[in-house]
């Protein structure tokens, strides 16, 4: 029997906060080579592994959101996320530990900030981020 389990972004952020504080300890359990919080974050959303990085942002923007109806190669970079899509301290959390899980998809040395996602007001702002920590100069 599956069961679906809805919790809000703000009770995410918990169980992901106390997760790392358990692996700050020491070794723990991993899945295929993730750490927990690792694993959580990896499996919390639908995510194509095969789009390019500006797409799998946009995909991560639109599902905070809510948002299921709008495909990410549609979203304009021009569109301001406090203002049309995400609304709360919250959803920017998450949006800054989604992002980082996807920049160290890519590049593990490298890491997004809470500071660096707060600066972001458009979704072009966070593909330019991602990229600038894809392929740093």
């Amino acid at each position: 029997m599956k069961k679906k389990l809805t919790i809000k972004a703000a009770d995410f952020k918990k169980v992901y906060t106390q997760l790392k504080k358990l692996e700050s300890k020491g070794d723990i359990f991993k899945i295929n080579g993730l750490s927990l919080s690792g694993f959580l974050i990896a499996s919390a959303t639908f995510d194509d592994h095969d789009d390019t990085p500006e797409i799998r942002t946009k995909r991560i923007i639109l599902q905070i959101a809510g948002n299921s109806s709008v495909k990410p190669e549609n979203l304009p970079d021009h569109i301001k996320l406090g203002l049309n899509l995400l609304y709360g301290d919250n959803e920017y959390s998450l949006l800054q530990m989604r992002l980082n899980a996807l920049v160290k998809t890519y590049n593990t040395k490298e890491s997004v900030s809470d500071n660096e996602t707060s600066d972001c007001v458009t979704v072009g702002d966070c593909t330019v981020l991602v990229n600038s920590k894809i392929n740093p100069s």
